[in-house]
């Protein structure tokens, strides 16, 4: 949104300058640096300079208006991340009245993401005990020449879906908790510069 404030402020200018040029006899002139870094003047602004900045001048050279150069895609985003920087920081000091607030809410955090992880590598070596011993079964039926019946095939099929299914579980709550252990660090340290605390 304020993007395009500045678009409108950067446009309201240039009406300005027309107005002011109204004034004077003759059209307005424009002077600006070429590709080249000549200085050019002429009574038509090429779309390509406009970006660049430029003067608007009468007839005896005198600037009536000068139109700073647009933002490069660098200072665009730069001024996005600042606004987003003072949001989240707004924010920050709206959720956690008090540092030890805030530290309490993460070791909470902390705590519940650590007894997911439990129950879930608990649930993991349970299903990889059950794939040992139902391996040992099947092992056997054909040491004795005999068939593995569908049956255990088919159990061992699903315990080697739900084997997978639950490792890569795992691994998305790894990746979760050292997340959560960075956005803590950065949340502690943002606060503390603040608040001015040590």
């Amino acid at each position: 949104m304020r993007i395009n404030k500045f678009a409108l402020q950067v446009l309201s200018s240039m009406l300005l300058a027309m107005f002011v040029h109204a004034a004077f006899s003759g059209p307005p002139l424009f002077r600006y640096k070429n590709n080249a870094g000549v200085m050019v003047t002429t009574h038509v602004l090429p779309p390509d300079a406009a970006g660049r900045g430029y003067d608007i001048i009468n007839s005896k050279g005198d600037v009536l208006e000068t139109v700073k150069p647009a933002p490069t895609a660098e200072e665009m985003q730069a001024f996005i991340n600042t606004i987003e920087q003072k949001k989240y920081d707004k924010t920050l000091m709206l959720k956690y009245g008090s540092l030890a607030e805030l530290m309490k809410a993460q070791k909470r955090k902390s705590t519940e993401l650590d007894a997911k992880m439990t129950v879930l590598k608990s649930s993991f070596s349970n299903i990889k005990t059950q794939i040992d011993q139902e391996q040992k079964k099947a092992a056997n039926y054909e040491r004795q020449g005999q068939p593995v019946p569908e049956t255990l095939l088919k159990l061992l099929e699903d315990l080697y879906a739900a084997y997978e299914q639950t490792e890569g579980t795992v691994r998305e709550r790894e990746k979760e908790i050292a997340t959560e252990r960075v956005r803590y660090e950065y949340e502690l340290n943002r606060y503390k510069q603040l608040k001015n605390l040590k």
